[in-house]
């Protein structure tokens, strides 16, 4: 199974992975939704709000991971593969125009 986020971010994909499952949706609450799912912020993320930034692929809650954008997230069998990105913007900026060009 291949699980893609839009390549600009717009519609987020959270993931959990346990020794018996793999959940996703495209909200954390749903998978909080479940029972099973143990509910306790992410320190990772709290260290993020004290600091002013937090990292795109942190969820506010611990064991749910958010996939970044413009990344794949492969399942095979039982396995979940690292995120690997599918997309990636690139610019390289042309210094020898002059600023009558550039207008």
């Amino acid at each position: 199974m291949i699980a893609a986020r839009d390549h600009i971010g717009i519609r987020p994909i959270y993931y959990k992975k346990d020794a018996e499952e793999l959940m996703f949706a495209s909200e954390a609450k749903a998978i909080l939704a479940l029972s099973r799912v143990e509910r306790r912020i992410s320190n990772q993320y709290l260290a993020g709000v004290h600091v002013g930034t937090i990292p795109v692929d942190v969820c506010a809650f611990d064991g749910i991971k958010c996939l970044k954008p413009a990344h794949l997230l492969v399942i095979e069998d039982t396995k979940v593969l690292p995120p690997t990105p599918y997309w990636n913007l690139s610019f390289t900026p042309d210094f020898t125009m002059s600023r009558y060009d550039a207008r």
